[in-house]
């Protein structure tokens, strides 16, 4: 069904090396780091002291505001896999980072540092806009789809009928779906997507957190 709705989110970056050296990648990203953005020994010492995760090979990198982006703090964490992954975008100035403004901030950071650094490395950008065929299966985000094409939007999954659908959704997420349809993100989509009012979605997000949860647990223990 490629014509489901999809919504803007946090993208993702992940870069490996390619002699898979993530040590030697740390310093080359360190030592190409230069205005607006900035190696930040003191935040690591920090995240590191805070002892949050495991600290050895984290980097972090400020970046100063200016008319393309908000200043903000990236955090890169190895991924075991010869590289590094970017963990968190935090705001320095503001208090929070819109979708789309964490994006600018982490395309700039891929172009201006990662690429400038390790040209020869493998670079994994996420998409900026998903949707449920994103995060589950075809049959799955078919059977969600087509309870939002018939529900009450204000009462939910009250109605018998689309209870019922509903319920057909719930069963085939279970049956083929996977777990990046996670409550949240089943939330963010009902409302922005399909314009569903907020408490309701929350609502919804929550029961399908219980129903999955318990029908994960009936299946282990049969």
């Amino acid at each position: 069904m490629s014509s489901m709705p999809t919504i803007r989110v946090f993208q993702d970056l992940s870069v490996i090396a390619v002699d898979k050296d993530a040590p030697a990648l740390r310093d080359k990203l360190i030592a190409t780091a230069r205005k607006p953005w900035f190696h930040d020994p003191e935040a690591e010492s920090r995240i590191v002291g805070a002892k949050l995760l495991p600290g050895e090979g984290m980097v972090a990198f400020r970046r100063e505001r200016d008319l393309d982006a908000e200043a903000a703090l990236v955090t890169l964490w190895p991924n075991g896999a010869g590289g590094y992954k970017v963990t968190n975008i935090v705001p320095r100035e503001a208090n929070s980072l819109s979708e789309q403004q964490y994006n600018v901030i982490l395309r700039d950071f891929a172009e201006t540092v990662v690429k400038a650094a390790a040209p020869d490395s493998s670079i994994e950008l996420s998409p900026d806009h998903e949707g449920p065929l994103d995060w589950t299966s075809q049959s799955a985000a078919n059977a969600l789809w087509e309870f939002c094409a018939s529900a009450n939007k204000a009462t939910g999954a009250s109605h018998p009928s689309d209870r019922q659908s509903w319920m057909h959704f719930l069963v085939m997420q279970h049956e083929t779906g996977h777990g990046r349809l996670t409550p949240s993100r089943l939330a963010q989509w009902l409302v922005k997507a399909d314009k569903w009012p907020e408490d309701v979605a929350n609502d919804l997000a929550i029961e399908y957190e219980s129903a999955i949860e318990l029908l994960d647990y009936y299946d282990g223990h049969k």
